[in-house]
């Protein structure tokens, strides 16, 4: 920046958002280097000295994860964008072989005689041992091409799940007519993995189901949506309601939309124990969801052998398993819930249980709870425990049995 003296300088700690606070003046260059490792509160302090109009910010990093402050940035709008290659770099030059396309295949070695233009920067080995992880792998695309990777190895729900989910549902034109397409049925009654392995029930998977998402924070929405045989049908947000308020639009919605009490899933955790409490005094047993509980195991045939930490890990598997299987339709149109599913990351525990990122990690890395999300995996959930098979019937589905 620059003061009454002169040009200024000066290094921040990253880790100390209020550091950069105040620092006004008519000519300010606000610069993060490494910014995909920068917490959002030091990029939203730093939004509060772009008051001036010769302030500039100027944010560098390798594009190494799909979301976060900096990705978001990069794709805004609000940004200038700039990708470098490092196929670019004068070291490369006349070493890149590309295709048709003008997309890259290979590097060629570079002549013993022919010397290096700048020593120490990229050169067409450190390109060659890159090719190692895959040219199109999210290592090679965010540290050779300087591209963000689609997805990350530990993304719930990837992009391209969703992608190939909308060409299984809309099918294929083949010569003018649509060829292909997929329509959901309610699962049949007679197929076994349909019932629910532990104590001889079955989920109630079929017909009109209402997911609820209710709000913690003041920036969070609530959230409910409807589905149709596991098929999204419309989606209603809204903010700035009480518990019993709430529960009176969840009561509204469900008598809208014709979808029985049974059949809608709200979760319990926080607030969300208010809004099944004012529908229950209104004469509505809902399914009350415990994401913190324990898994149920209603989707055994699904999800198989697997082990979850709890029952908000079982069911966003749940539908991680029916997207990739295209039994699930999460439309274009609930543009916010992909979104969201997108930005979901698993590991395991020490148990070797798929387990979730804590929502407050995910509000810290996406600015926004993942409200949406929420509720879409909200509707998978056993809302109506019907008695089925005999003792016999069930034994001969069990695990070891």
């Amino acid at each position: 920046y620059m003061d009454r003296e002169g040009w200024e300088a000066e290094g921040l700690s990253p880790d100390k958002p209020e550091s950069i606070q105040g620092r006004h003046s008519d000519h300010v260059l606000i610069v993060f280097d490494e910014a995909q490792g920068i917490r959002r509160q030091m990029w939203e302090a730093a939004e509060s000295l772009m008051t001036s109009a010769h302030v500039r910010w100027l944010a560098i990093a390798n594009p190494l994860y799909p979301d976060g402050p900096f990705h978001q940035a990069f794709h805004s709008g609000r940004w200038h964008p700039i990708k470098i290659s490092a196929l670019e770099h004068p070291n490369l030059e006349g070493r890149v072989i590309l295709d048709q396309k003008g997309e890259f295949v290979s590097i060629t070695d570079v002549p013993v005689d022919r010397p290096v233009r700048f020593p120490g920067a990229v050169s067409a080995a450190s390109v060659r041992d890159s090719m190692r992880h895959g040219i199109n792998s999210a290592w090679f695309r965010s540290r050779v091409l300087g591209e963000f990777p689609l997805e990350s190895e530990d993304t719930l729900v990837t992009l391209s799940d969703l992608e190939k989910m909308d060409r299984m549902v809309e099918g294929t034109v083949v010569n003018g007519k649509k060829v292909g397409g997929l329509r959901l049925e309610p699962v049949p009654k007679s197929d076994p993995f349909r019932h629910r392995v532990v104590g001889g029930m079955k989920p109630n998977d079929d017909g009109l189901h209402i997911g609820v998402d209710v709000a913690r924070f003041g920036s969070d929405s609530n959230v409910a949506v409807l589905f149709d045989c596991r098929r999204g049908i419309t989606s209603v947000e809204w903010t700035g309601l009480d518990t019993q308020q709430s529960a009176g639009q969840v009561a509204r919605l469900a008598k809208q939309w014709g979808v029985p009490a049974s059949n809608i899933h709200v979760d319990v955790g926080g607030p969300g124990v208010g809004v099944v409490d004012g529908l229950k005094h209104a004469g509505m047993v809902v399914d009350s969801v415990d994401f913190g509980g324990s898994p149920e195991g209603d989707w055994y045939g699904t999800t198989g052998d697997l082990e979850f930490a709890n029952r908000r890990a079982e069911l966003y598997w749940v539908v991680r398993m029916l997207v990739q299987e295209g039994r699930m339709v999460i439309p274009c149109s609930f543009g916010p819930h992909r979104e969201q599913l997108c930005q979901i990351k698993f590991s395991y525990d020490a148990k070797q249980r798929i387990l979730l990122e804590p929502k407050d990690k995910i509000r810290e890395r996406i600015g926004r709870s993942p409200d949406h999300a929420d509720a879409v995996v909200l509707s998978l959930s056993d809302g109506s425990l019907i008695p089925s098979w005999t003792e016999d019937q069930e034994n001969s589905h069990v695990p070891g049995k």
